[in-house]
């Protein structure tokens, strides 16, 4: 933490549970200023015994959160470059914290590392998707989650690759993000009702249902 030391935090946090309300009020300012940097600590007193601190921490962080989302959102449609990652990112802002959203990358990355161990690389499209869908659906288990299907977690990225379960648009994502980093191109088909991927040159019909495990449709 290059502006703030992590003991000048722990007095701040100290001087937020303070019964002087303009103690408090100052304390809080502060932290609200340095809440990406001192994230961790803040959400750490979340969790503690004292109530009154972690009402004030909380509304620390949530006043943070929607102001990165708004900040976010703004310069994201401002740039003109629709970046897919980036916008998922952006999405889990609306309700997830900064460090939650950031670990989308981190998580694709480390699948992707894993799934390239193994990843035929030479072979044919067909090969390629179906070996990308077997670590996806096979290894790692992701499905289709018919169970929760309105549920609000299945729209949020982050927490499609923590629960293991995602609607067709956030499985057809993830597939579609993990297959660019291995130079593979899958692309989004928006259809009634449904969501498909297709994949290989335009002139063939190959599509997948993420869905359904990424089942092979040829028309």
């Amino acid at each position: 933490m290059s502006r703030i030391t992590k003991n000048e935090v722990d007095s701040l946090l100290k001087l937020l549970a303070d019964d002087n309300r303009f103690v408090s009020e100052a304390a809080a300012h502060r932290l609200y200023e340095i809440a990406d940097d001192a994230y961790e600590q803040i959400l750490g007193v979340t969790e503690g015994n004292n109530l009154i601190l972690q009402l004030r921490a909380r509304k620390i962080l949530d006043r943070r959160r929607v102001d990165n989302y708004h900040k976010a959102f703004a310069t994201f449609a401002r740039s003109g470059k629709l970046d897919l990652e980036e916008g998922c990112k952006i999405i889990c802002l609306e309700d997830f914290y900064k460090e939650e959203a950031e670990s989308i990358s981190r998580n694709l990355d480390d699948m992707a590392a894993e799934l390239a161990l193994t990843y035929p690389r030479d072979a044919s499209h067909g090969i390629q998707a179906d070996a990308i869908c077997h670590f996806v659906f096979e290894i790692k288990e992701f499905r289709g989650n018919r169970e929760n299907y309105y549920t609000l977690d299945n729209s949020f990225l982050n927490r499609v690759i923590e629960s293991r379960r995602g609607i067709p648009l956030t499985l057809g994502v993830l597939l579609t993000l993990l297959g660019k980093r291995l130079g593979f191109t899958f692309r989004p088909i928006s259809v009634p009702t449904h969501f498909l991927l297709h994949f290989g040159d335009d002139i063939e019909n190959n599509y997948l249902d993420p869905f359904n495990a990424g089942r092979l449709l040829t028309r």
